[in-house]
């Protein structure tokens, strides 16, 4: 999921192509409302920290859609977020 507020500056077509030239494929992307549950799954790695419930309201309080995006690569983990 790409945050709000760079929706907001409308980054998206920059933030895509930045990795687009990193060699990631675009394979779908949907907009979403967030909701507690969603953004749970999506940062569950992140659930522990003492920031995280800070992060949740904060994307929360801006209540409005999101772009998840599906990309492709052999290791994404290991390159980008």
């Amino acid at each position: 999921m790409i945050k709000p507020e760079r929706v907001e500056r409308k980054r998206l077509g920059e933030i895509t192509e930045c990795f687009k030239q990193k060699g990631f494929k675009l394979l779908a992307m949907k907009f979403m409302w967030a909701s507690e549950e969603l953004l749970k799954k999506c940062y569950k790695d992140m659930t522990l920290r003492l920031f995280f419930p800070g992060l949740v309201s904060y994307i929360l309080e801006r209540t409005q859609t999101m772009p998840s995006v599906v990309w492709m690569f052999a290791c994404p983990c290991k390159n980008d977020r």
